[in-house]
């Protein structure tokens, strides 16, 4: 029987909520990050805000996704967050990550998450590096290679709070 965490840590599919067309936004970063990293099979974006992002087509809602992504990246303002992982939890997703310090919420996002893991709040992530997959903040993957070495542990997680 797999851990709970394994197919958010071995992730295939990823959903970045909060994806943005915004020059220098966090969900711009986190969208392209999500799209560079080759341990991603499919990528989706989710913005009730834009059609398009980076070129790619813009669901939504988690709910318009033609099928649940084993981890879903929330780049969103802390009140929204709840709500989401809520809607992630209900569509089977396999993990979350949550970066912002959602203060005050923690009742409420272990509530909305059930049984799905989540990485955070208030975290930067995580990498892993044998699958080349980023759910880590914008521009970690690189810093994170250079420090990772052969025969040591990959999947580096980045918060005591993952």
């Amino acid at each position: 029987m797999a851990a709970p965490l394994d197919r958010m840590r071995g992730a295939r599919s990823v959903a970045v909520v909060g994806a943005s067309a915004r020059p220098g936004s966090f969900g711009e970063r986190l969208a392209i990050e999500a799209l560079r990293s080759p341990g991603f099979a499919r990528v989706d974006l989710v913005n009730p805000g834009y059609d398009r992002v980076q070129g790619i087509a813009v669901a939504d809602s988690l709910d318009h996704l033609d099928e649940p992504p084993d981890l879903v990246l929330f780049g969103i303002p802390d009140a929204q967050v709840p709500d989401q992982l809520r809607a992630a939890a209900r569509l089977g997703a396999g993990g979350a990550v949550v970066y912002g310090s959602a203060a005050g919420l923690g009742d409420e996002l272990r509530a909305a998450a059930g049984d799905m893991p989540v990485c955070g709040a208030g975290c930067m992530g995580f990498l892993n590096l044998t699958r080349g997959a980023s759910a880590g903040l914008p521009g970690a993957r690189l810093a994170a290679a250079r420090r990772h070495r052969p025969g040591h542990a990959p999947g580096s997680v980045r918060s005591r709070r993952c």
